[in-house]
Protein backbone atom coordinates (compact mmCIF):
# COMPACT_ATOMS: atom_id res chain seq x y z
CA UNK A 1 0.00 0.00 0.00
CA UNK A 2 1.42 3.33 -0.56
CA UNK A 3 0.21 6.37 1.85
CA UNK A 4 -0.59 10.31 0.43
CA UNK A 5 0.54 12.70 3.45
CA UNK A 6 -2.41 15.57 3.77
CA UNK A 7 -1.09 17.78 5.53
CA UNK A 8 -2.87 21.15 6.82
CA UNK A 9 -0.88 24.03 6.73
CA UNK A 10 -2.14 26.97 7.85
CA UNK A 11 -1.69 29.77 10.29
CA UNK A 12 -3.52 27.83 12.90
CA UNK A 13 -2.12 25.23 14.71
CA UNK A 14 -0.64 22.59 12.99
CA UNK A 15 -3.77 20.05 11.92
CA UNK A 16 -2.45 16.89 9.79
CA UNK A 17 -3.91 13.19 8.62
CA UNK A 18 -2.37 10.59 6.62
CA UNK A 19 -5.08 9.47 3.99
CA UNK A 20 -3.95 6.06 2.87
CA UNK A 21 -5.28 3.32 0.34
CA UNK A 22 -5.80 0.54 2.97
CA UNK A 23 -7.87 2.87 5.69
CA UNK A 24 -11.78 2.60 5.06
CA UNK A 25 -12.21 5.97 3.85
CA UNK A 26 -10.30 8.93 2.80
CA UNK A 27 -10.33 11.54 5.75
CA UNK A 28 -10.66 15.33 4.72
CA UNK A 29 -8.20 18.01 7.02
CA UNK A 30 -10.12 20.57 7.65
CA UNK A 31 -10.86 22.90 10.66
CA UNK A 32 -14.32 23.02 11.75
CA UNK A 33 -15.26 26.48 13.79
CA UNK A 34 -17.08 26.21 16.60
CA UNK A 35 -20.81 26.96 16.65
CA UNK A 36 -20.33 29.42 18.43
CA UNK A 37 -18.57 31.22 15.42
CA UNK A 38 -21.24 30.00 12.94
CA UNK A 39 -24.51 30.30 15.26
CA UNK A 40 -26.66 33.01 16.42
CA UNK A 41 -26.48 33.82 20.01
CA UNK A 42 -28.96 33.17 22.35
CA UNK A 43 -32.35 34.69 21.85
CA UNK A 44 -31.42 34.99 18.29
CA UNK A 45 -33.18 33.04 14.76
CA UNK A 46 -30.87 31.71 12.60
CA UNK A 47 -32.74 34.54 10.05
CA UNK A 48 -32.50 38.01 12.19
CA UNK A 49 -33.56 39.63 9.02
CA UNK A 50 -36.59 37.83 8.76
CA UNK A 51 -39.60 39.16 11.30
CA UNK A 52 -41.92 36.61 12.88
CA UNK A 53 -44.93 35.73 10.97
CA UNK A 54 -47.69 37.85 11.77
CA UNK A 55 -45.63 41.11 12.20
CA UNK A 56 -44.31 43.51 10.12
CA UNK A 57 -40.29 43.28 8.65
CA UNK A 58 -37.68 45.87 9.48
CA UNK A 59 -38.12 47.56 6.19
CA UNK A 60 -42.51 47.62 7.01
CA UNK A 61 -43.11 44.57 4.43
CA UNK A 62 -45.07 41.60 5.01
CA UNK A 63 -42.64 38.49 5.38
CA UNK A 64 -45.29 36.50 4.32
CA UNK A 65 -44.97 37.95 0.52
CA UNK A 66 -41.28 37.03 0.36
CA UNK A 67 -40.37 33.73 -1.65
CA UNK A 68 -38.38 30.74 -0.25
CA UNK A 69 -35.58 31.77 -2.27
CA UNK A 70 -34.91 34.82 -0.49
CA UNK A 71 -34.77 33.06 3.17
CA UNK A 72 -31.72 32.22 4.12
CA UNK A 73 -31.31 28.64 5.70
CA UNK A 74 -29.51 27.16 7.73
CA UNK A 75 -26.91 26.06 5.36
CA UNK A 76 -26.94 29.68 3.16
CA UNK A 77 -25.87 30.94 7.01
CA UNK A 78 -23.19 28.36 7.75
CA UNK A 79 -21.63 29.09 4.02
CA UNK A 80 -22.08 32.95 4.90
CA UNK A 81 -20.24 32.88 7.77
CA UNK A 82 -17.62 30.06 7.23
CA UNK A 83 -16.91 31.33 3.56
CA UNK A 84 -17.59 35.03 4.45
CA UNK A 85 -18.05 36.17 0.82
CA UNK A 86 -15.11 34.70 -0.01
CA UNK A 87 -14.09 31.85 -2.36
CA UNK A 88 -13.13 28.39 -1.11
CA UNK A 89 -9.11 28.41 -1.48
CA UNK A 90 -6.83 25.68 -1.21
CA UNK A 91 -3.28 24.80 -1.82
CA UNK A 92 -0.75 21.99 -2.95
CA UNK A 93 2.58 20.98 -3.22
CA UNK A 94 4.21 19.13 -5.90
CA UNK A 95 7.76 17.37 -5.82
CA UNK A 96 9.68 16.16 -8.26
CA UNK A 97 13.30 14.77 -9.82
CA UNK A 98 14.57 16.19 -12.36
CA UNK A 99 15.71 14.05 -15.48
CA UNK A 100 17.54 16.39 -18.04
CA UNK A 101 19.06 19.01 -14.99
CA UNK A 102 20.69 20.87 -17.97
CA UNK A 103 17.15 22.00 -19.20
CA UNK A 104 14.96 24.35 -16.61
CA UNK A 105 11.24 23.70 -16.29
CA UNK A 106 10.31 27.75 -15.43
CA UNK A 107 8.62 28.11 -18.74
CA UNK A 108 6.44 24.99 -17.99
CA UNK A 109 4.89 26.40 -14.83
CA UNK A 110 5.08 29.39 -16.23
CA UNK A 111 2.52 28.91 -18.39
CA UNK A 112 0.89 25.68 -16.25
CA UNK A 113 -0.54 28.99 -13.86
CA UNK A 114 -1.78 31.72 -16.56
CA UNK A 115 -5.63 32.03 -16.26
CA UNK A 116 -6.00 32.43 -19.51
CA UNK A 117 -4.81 28.69 -20.60
CA UNK A 118 -8.40 27.60 -18.34
CA UNK A 119 -10.15 30.09 -20.02
CA UNK A 120 -10.40 32.00 -16.25
CA UNK A 121 -10.50 35.82 -16.66
CA UNK A 122 -8.29 38.33 -15.70
CA UNK A 123 -8.78 39.22 -11.18
CA UNK A 124 -10.74 42.45 -10.62
CA UNK A 125 -8.39 45.39 -9.21
CA UNK A 126 -6.74 44.64 -5.60
CA UNK A 127 -7.91 40.74 -6.26
CA UNK A 128 -5.08 38.22 -5.99
CA UNK A 129 -4.65 35.89 -9.13
CA UNK A 130 -6.20 33.18 -9.97
CA UNK A 131 -2.57 31.28 -9.08
CA UNK A 132 -0.17 32.30 -6.69
CA UNK A 133 2.75 30.45 -4.66
CA UNK A 134 6.17 29.40 -5.95
CA UNK A 135 8.02 27.34 -8.06
CA UNK A 136 11.70 26.13 -6.52
CA UNK A 137 14.26 24.56 -8.95
CA UNK A 138 17.62 22.96 -7.93
CA UNK A 139 20.52 21.27 -9.55
CA UNK A 140 18.91 18.15 -8.81
CA UNK A 141 15.01 18.55 -8.49
CA UNK A 142 11.75 20.71 -8.24
CA UNK A 143 9.24 21.99 -5.74
CA UNK A 144 5.91 23.78 -6.76
CA UNK A 145 3.56 25.91 -3.99
CA UNK A 146 0.24 26.72 -5.78
CA UNK A 147 -3.33 28.57 -4.03
CA UNK A 148 -5.96 28.93 -6.01
CA UNK A 149 -9.66 27.31 -6.28
CA UNK A 150 -9.92 23.80 -5.38
CA UNK A 151 -11.61 23.40 -9.11
CA UNK A 152 -8.94 25.76 -10.76
CA UNK A 153 -6.24 23.26 -9.21
CA UNK A 154 -7.45 20.52 -10.03
CA UNK A 155 -7.43 21.46 -13.72
CA UNK A 156 -3.97 22.82 -13.18
CA UNK A 157 -2.64 19.11 -11.81
CA UNK A 158 -4.45 17.51 -14.77
CA UNK A 159 -2.82 19.78 -17.39
CA UNK A 160 0.49 19.23 -15.61
CA UNK A 161 0.32 15.33 -15.68
CA UNK A 162 -0.57 15.20 -19.32
CA UNK A 163 2.42 17.83 -19.85
CA UNK A 164 4.55 16.01 -22.34
CA UNK A 165 8.15 18.60 -21.26
CA UNK A 166 6.67 16.59 -17.87
CA UNK A 167 6.87 13.53 -19.22
CA UNK A 168 10.14 14.05 -20.47
CA UNK A 169 12.00 16.23 -18.31
CA UNK A 170 10.18 15.03 -14.95
CA UNK A 171 10.43 12.00 -13.31
CA UNK A 172 6.89 11.08 -11.41
CA UNK A 173 5.79 13.72 -9.81
CA UNK A 174 4.70 13.65 -5.88
CA UNK A 175 2.24 15.27 -4.10
CA UNK A 176 3.94 16.05 -0.80
CA UNK A 177 0.74 17.93 0.62
CA UNK A 178 -2.94 18.87 -0.02
CA UNK A 179 -5.09 21.41 2.27
CA UNK A 180 -8.59 21.52 1.36
CA UNK A 181 -9.56 24.95 2.96
CA UNK A 182 -7.28 27.73 3.92
CA UNK A 183 -8.24 30.81 6.02
CA UNK A 184 -5.69 33.16 3.36
CA UNK A 185 -3.26 32.93 1.05
CA UNK A 186 0.42 33.39 1.78
CA UNK A 187 1.89 34.53 -1.59
CA UNK A 188 -0.18 37.39 -3.17
CA UNK A 189 1.89 36.37 -6.74
CA UNK A 190 3.64 33.63 -8.82
CA UNK A 191 7.20 33.56 -7.47
CA UNK A 192 10.11 31.45 -9.25
CA UNK A 193 13.76 31.17 -7.90
CA UNK A 194 16.37 29.15 -8.03
CA UNK A 195 18.11 27.29 -4.45
CA UNK A 196 21.51 25.19 -4.42
CA UNK A 197 21.08 24.71 -0.67
CA UNK A 198 22.08 21.14 -0.45
CA UNK A 199 21.15 20.21 2.95
CA UNK A 200 20.75 16.46 4.34
CA UNK A 201 18.13 13.48 3.67
CA UNK A 202 15.68 12.66 6.31
CA UNK A 203 16.73 9.68 8.47
CA UNK A 204 14.23 7.30 9.37
CA UNK A 205 11.51 8.34 7.09
CA UNK A 206 8.43 7.08 8.60
CA UNK A 207 5.40 8.53 8.58
CA UNK A 208 5.44 10.77 11.14
CA UNK A 209 8.86 12.14 10.32
CA UNK A 210 8.00 13.17 7.24
CA UNK A 211 4.89 14.45 8.15
CA UNK A 212 6.63 17.00 10.40
CA UNK A 213 9.67 17.68 8.02
CA UNK A 214 7.21 18.90 5.49
CA UNK A 215 5.15 20.57 7.84
CA UNK A 216 7.88 22.65 9.28
CA UNK A 217 9.65 22.93 5.85
CA UNK A 218 6.37 24.42 3.95
CA UNK A 219 5.62 25.76 7.41
CA UNK A 220 8.85 28.80 7.29
CA UNK A 221 8.34 28.98 3.69
CA UNK A 222 5.23 30.23 4.16
CA UNK A 223 5.93 32.02 7.15
CA UNK A 224 8.58 34.09 5.46
CA UNK A 225 6.48 34.85 2.59
CA UNK A 226 3.82 36.60 4.47
CA UNK A 227 6.30 38.37 6.67
CA UNK A 228 7.67 39.80 3.37
CA UNK A 229 3.99 40.51 2.07
CA UNK A 230 2.94 42.06 5.06
CA UNK A 231 6.12 45.03 4.47
CA UNK A 232 5.04 44.78 0.60
CA UNK A 233 8.42 43.42 -0.02
CA UNK A 234 7.36 39.94 -1.64
CA UNK A 235 9.62 38.74 -4.62
CA UNK A 236 11.71 35.85 -5.61
CA UNK A 237 15.15 38.52 -4.81
CA UNK A 238 14.02 39.27 -1.27
CA UNK A 239 13.02 35.41 -0.76
CA UNK A 240 15.74 34.21 -1.55
CA UNK A 241 18.20 36.65 0.05
CA UNK A 242 16.63 37.85 3.60
CA UNK A 243 15.04 33.99 4.30
CA UNK A 244 17.15 31.66 2.49
CA UNK A 245 17.20 29.22 4.85
CA UNK A 246 13.60 29.19 5.14
CA UNK A 247 13.56 27.40 1.34
CA UNK A 248 13.45 23.48 1.13
CA UNK A 249 16.49 21.95 0.71
CA UNK A 250 17.67 19.18 -2.06
CA UNK A 251 17.76 16.42 0.30
CA UNK A 252 14.22 17.21 1.65
CA UNK A 253 13.32 16.94 -1.84
CA UNK A 254 14.45 13.73 -2.34
CA UNK A 255 13.43 12.52 0.67
CA UNK A 256 9.53 13.23 -0.28
CA UNK A 257 10.34 11.71 -3.42
CA UNK A 258 12.40 8.68 -2.25
CA UNK A 259 10.39 8.05 1.35
CA UNK A 260 7.79 6.38 -0.24
CA UNK A 261 4.92 7.51 1.76
CA UNK A 262 3.39 10.50 -0.63
CA UNK A 263 0.97 9.67 -3.55
CA UNK A 264 2.47 10.34 -7.57
CA UNK A 265 0.52 12.84 -8.97
CA UNK A 266 -0.96 10.20 -11.02
CA UNK A 267 -1.97 8.43 -8.17
CA UNK A 268 -3.26 11.42 -6.29
CA UNK A 269 -5.70 12.67 -9.81
CA UNK A 270 -6.70 8.56 -9.56
CA UNK A 271 -8.21 8.82 -6.25
CA UNK A 272 -9.91 12.60 -6.70
CA UNK A 273 -10.22 13.04 -10.02
CA UNK A 274 -12.01 9.80 -10.84
CA UNK A 275 -15.45 8.76 -11.15
CA UNK A 276 -16.50 6.82 -8.10
CA UNK A 277 -17.12 3.09 -8.80
CA UNK A 278 -19.56 1.49 -6.21
CA UNK A 279 -19.39 -1.84 -5.53
CA UNK A 280 -22.06 -3.75 -3.81
CA UNK A 281 -21.00 -6.33 -1.14
CA UNK A 282 -22.49 -8.98 -3.02
CA UNK A 283 -20.53 -7.99 -6.29
CA UNK A 284 -17.34 -9.71 -4.52
CA UNK A 285 -18.18 -13.12 -3.78
CA UNK A 286 -18.98 -15.77 -5.59
CA UNK A 287 -21.76 -17.70 -5.88
CA UNK A 288 -23.75 -14.78 -6.96
CA UNK A 289 -26.71 -13.99 -4.41
CA UNK A 290 -29.94 -14.51 -5.52
CA UNK A 291 -32.18 -11.59 -6.63
CA UNK A 292 -34.27 -10.20 -3.41
CA UNK A 293 -37.67 -10.44 -3.71
CA UNK A 294 -39.86 -7.89 -2.70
Amino acid sequence: FFRCLCLSLSPLPLNFRLLTRNTSSLCECVRLPRMSEVLPGPGLSSSPELAPVGQPGPDGSDPQDESAAQRMSMHDLLCEKLLRGQPLVSRVCVAGRRVAQTETLKVMFRDLVNPAKYGLEAPQQGAPPAFTGIYIETPANLLALVEGEPKHLLKLLVALQGSKLRADRIDPLHVASYTDDIPNRCFTKWLVLDTTAQGQLVSQPSEEVMAAEIANSLGRLMDAAEVLVAKDKLSSESLKSLHSDSLPTVGLIDSIIDCGHCLTLEEFLEVFNSPMDIKLQGELVWPVPPPLKY
